[in-house]
């Protein structure tokens, strides 16, 4: 960065270089790299590009004495402006060298720069070669072209009502960025076509296949044809929205899917979307205020969170009510996950960040049951192994992952036909009148059969220190089916250590059908860092060393001032969030961006910690 006598000594340095009829057009502060010649830093040394009617002049200090580069347009091969870590960074190729200049100036100022250089050049009638990422179709064909791509596992005959109600929400988005414009772009009906013709079922299979062709080989003489197809797909756009949209019912859908199954597309399918308006928004290389309004809004309604919200099966919803949607109904999962054998899926316990002790305990686990299996085949005396088990820990230190993964093991063992897990609490087992309570807790333990059954904070049945109640009768309800069922159902108890030690020793009937004991540990700020770039690689998403520094200092200080509420992954999955958010309000700015500048969270996206704001209910 520039002093103010840095920018006095610069100037002065210009006027030596100009001549009489040359006038300066534009200029831009930044960093200068020119080869080997200013090998001071990474990034070049600090000065100013001047942009003149004849050449541009690359000014800068060098060791305290000023230095000028001169690269006239006579000379020049190719000048082209690109985005690398969401910085504008400008190239100039000359005959003799390659000059490359990192921009610190707004967005504004660039474009202006660089319709200045394109102006003079176009003045001096000079064969330069221009490259500039606004100009160009072939990062919207890129853009869409992976957009379409990361929908391929999603788009099937047996997920056809998902697929109607995601390219719904996707036009409802496209009209809520350009529905207010009089007059659309040629590249903005070019990327909605490209992404939106493919996907919508009503649209005839020949224009389908030819929008994919050409994205699979482009050419510049092909952009007329996809702007042809604009019709078909913009008869299905709303003439308006009349009611306020909070959520998209694709992504609300997602979110009940994950919650079910321990799975990720909500986050991905949500991350392709915003990419998406990014794109559309920016397609012209230009951004308005208007714009910038309108992205502001697709964001709100994207990234508001819902994590709070979800209702995983055997809870009643609490911020959701009502029926599920069509989608909802009919669609299990968008994914057919392959059948799992014991080592992929101890593979996937093994990959889990931290938890030692838990994967020794599985292991051990495990090498029984394989030693029982042996001996039984055998006709040897076998003793009984009790799989019902106990997680005691603090919150969001993956004890329903690891209750899920169980499950998985016992169904590849061959000790549970599904291995799947259905999660519920008190809200989900007791109900308010006489005789109710054991009509839901069986209702649950139906769903259950054949895999784990998930009671989570399962001291709030009976709480310490309180009389009887509906929730002495779930207990005796759930005893009594895991006697009945002792070949089909594993139960899984979990909540804080000290209330769940009260909580089984307040009962000799679960004293003694609870055996195993698994201690979930806080995670340490190194392994919380993991555990973010882990959601960073599900989602497309990296950080720059810079960032995770900033980062790994933020978990550091959260670390020392926990407490028994301390979130642990839940706290690391909100800082996430934050960080999305917060990249796109920086990137709301940049009017032409690429897959690095998407996909990369820099230093300023990392949260402070009076930026988290959490509740204690966000912190569990």
């Amino acid at each position: 960065m520039l002093t103010a006598d840095g920018k006095k000594q610069i100037e002065r340095e210009l006027e030596k270089n100009i001549t009489g009829k040359e006038t300066v057009c534009a200029r831009l502060s930044g960093d200068i790299v020119v080869g080997d010649a200013v090998p001071e830093t990474e990034t070049g040394v600090p000065g100013i590009v001047f942009c003149t009617n004849k050449r541009l002049l690359f000014v800068f200090i060098k060791n305290k004495k000023t230095e000028c580069i001169d690269a006239s347009f006579k000379d020049m091969d190719t000048f082209s402006s690109e985005l690398k870590q969401a910085q504008p960074v400008l190239t100039a190729t000359t005959k003799k060298e390659s000059i490359t200049f990192s921009s610190d100036g707004s967005d504004d100022e660039v474009r202006e720069f660089i319709e200045a250089v394109r102006k003079a050049i176009n003045d001096q009638k000079e064969k330069v070669v221009f490259f500039d990422y606004s100009s160009n179709y072939d990062f919207l064909v890129i853009e869409a072209s992976k957009i379409l791509n990361s929908l391929n596992a999603y788009f099937n005959k047996e997920n056809s009502e998902f697929c109607r109600v995601f390219v719904n929400d996707m036009i409802v988005l496209s009209f809520l960025i350009i529905g207010t414009k009089k007059l659309l772009s040629e590249k903005e009906i070019f990327f909605m076509t490209l992404n939106l013709l493919p996907l919508h079922q009503q649209i005839d299979e020949k224009s389908k296949d030819k929008v994919l062709g050409i994205i699979n080989k482009f050419d510049l003489e092909d952009v007329d044809k996809v702007t042809a197809l604009w019709p078909k797909i913009a008869r299905f756009f709303p003439e308006s929205v009349k009611e306020e949209i909070t959520s998209f019912q694709s992504l609300d859908f997602l979110l009940e899917v994950d919650a079910g199954s321990g799975t990720n597309h909500y986050t991905k399918i949500r991350t392709l979307m915003f990419n998406y308006v990014q794109c559309l928004i920016k397609a012209d290389g230009k951004i308005t205020e208007a714009e910038i309004q309108v992205e502001e809004q697709c964001n709100k309604i994207l990234f508001h969170d819902k994590q709070e919200t979800v209702s995983l099966p055997g809870k009643e919803p609490s911020a959701r009510p009502g029926e599920k949607t069509q989608a909802q109904k009919e669609i299990k999962t968008p994914v057919r996950e392959p059948e799992e054998t014991l080592e992929s899926v101890l593979g996937k316990i093994d990959e889990l960040v931290g938890m030692k002790n838990i994967k020794q305990e599985i292991s051990t686990l495990v090498n029984l049951i394989k030693i029982r299996k042996a001996r039984e085949e055998r006709n040897l005396p076998v003793s009984k192994i009790s799989l019902h088990a106990v997680f005691h820990g603090p919150p969001g230190t993956g004890k329903t992952t690891i209750a899920r993964l169980l499950g998985k093991v016992y169904k590849t063992l061959g000790l549970l036909k599904k291995g799947h897990i259905i999660e519920t609490d008190r809200a989900g087992l007791v109900a308010g009148y006489v005789g109710q309570t054991a009509i839901q807790v069986n209702t649950i333990v139906e769903q259950a059969l054949d895999g784990i059954l998930f009671i989570d904070e399962a001291y709030a049945l009976k709480p310490k220190g309180t009389g009887n109640d509906f929730g002495q009768e779930a207990i005796d309800t759930i005893l009594k089916r895991m006697e009945d069922n002792r070949d089909r159902l594993v139960v899984i108890v979990a909540g804080y250590p000290d209330e769940m030690k009260d909580f089984i020793e307040s009962n000799p009937g679960l004293k003694s059908r609870f055996s195993r004991y698994f201690y979930f540990k806080d995670y340490k700020p190194e392994e919380l860092i993991k555990i973010f770039e882990i959601f960073c690689k599900n989602a497309a998403y990296k950080i720059t060393k810079t960032a995770k520094s900033k980062l790994l200092e933020l978990l550091k200080t959260l670390y020392l001032k926990k407490d028994r509420m301390f979130g642990n992954g839940r706290l690391v999955r909100n800082i996430f969030e934050k960080v999305i958010e917060n990249q796109a309000n920086r990137l709301v700015k940049i009017s032409a961006l690429t897959d690095e500048v998407l996909s990369t969270f820099q230093t300023a996206d990392i949260p402070d910690e009076n930026e988290l704001n959490m509740s204690p209910d966000q912190k569990t």
